[in-house]
């Protein structure tokens, strides 16, 4: 083998070494792209994704392993509900936040790494999502995990996230009530921060005597009425 095809396989993206595809084969995993792999359990499309980065080193790769856990089901109410905004069918959480210590993790792999050194750090990965991935995705493998996991600020992706899309979780099982009351309070509780930012506001006007001062965007609150009005239109045709 010369030595600049052996430069090639160095620099192959590490998602089509085979000792990585055979280990996610044998977790049930198959090749989407060349980022992902994905396989189906109970109600859940999971998927690990790989991204990187060079952090200024061109001859290195930062590897981040990110699993996505996504609810077709979910996706499908989605899609009559016609809203476009802070939510989605599913989340996803980089591999090492499920450490005890919790952290991003990334795979350092370099260009001129040899052999044993990049088998090594695969087998560092395929260890790590059977030990941390696989019990992370078992664990949220069905629609009513996913909202326990919401319930209890366990899944948060984004401190908009649940308050959209928990709702949604609610209406894929039918639990209309759980959502009706759920858009109610936040919709209530949204209002009520809007009203003291705007109040603080006015009172900061005051202190400085009345000069001009931009009241706060309210755009948060419209969208989140806007999303309500859709859930309850929603509960309507169904």
């Amino acid at each position: 083998m010369s030595k600049k095809y052996k430069l090639m396989e160095k620099r192959r993206y590490i998602t089509f070494y085979k000792q990585l595809i055979d280990s996610f084969k044998s977790m049930g995993f198959k090749r989407k792209n060349q980022y992902t792999f994905v396989r189906t359990q109970n109600e859940a499309l999971q998927s690990i994704c790989f991204t990187h980065s060079t952090h200024g080193e061109s001859f290195v790769k930062h590897y981040n392993i990110t699993l996505d856990v996504e609810y077709p089901e979910v996706n499908n109410v989605l899609s009559q509900l016609n809203y476009n905004g802070n939510t989605s069918d599913g989340f996803g959480i980089n591999i090492g936040y499920l450490y005890e210590e919790g952290y991003f993790k990334e795979y350092r792999i370099a260009d001129n790494d040899n052999d044993r050194m990049v088998s090594s750090i695969i087998d560092s990965m395929v260890s790590d999502i059977r030990i941390y991935g696989l019990p992370y995705f078992e664990k949220y493998s069905t629609i009513e995990s996913a909202i326990i996991g919401m319930e209890t600020s366990k899944i948060t992706c984004t401190a908009l996230w649940p308050k959209y899309s928990l709702p949604v979780f609610y209406l894929t099982k039918g639990w209309n009530e759980s959502a009706l009351i759920y858009v109610k309070n936040m919709e209530e509780q949204i209002q009520k921060g809007y009203e003291k930012q705007i109040a603080e506001c006015l009172e900061l006007r005051k202190l400085h005597g009345n000069i001009k001062m931009a009241l706060p965007n309210d755009y948060y609150y419209r969208d989140y009425q806007l999303f309500a009005k859709k859930v309850r239109v929603f509960i309507g045709r169904n």
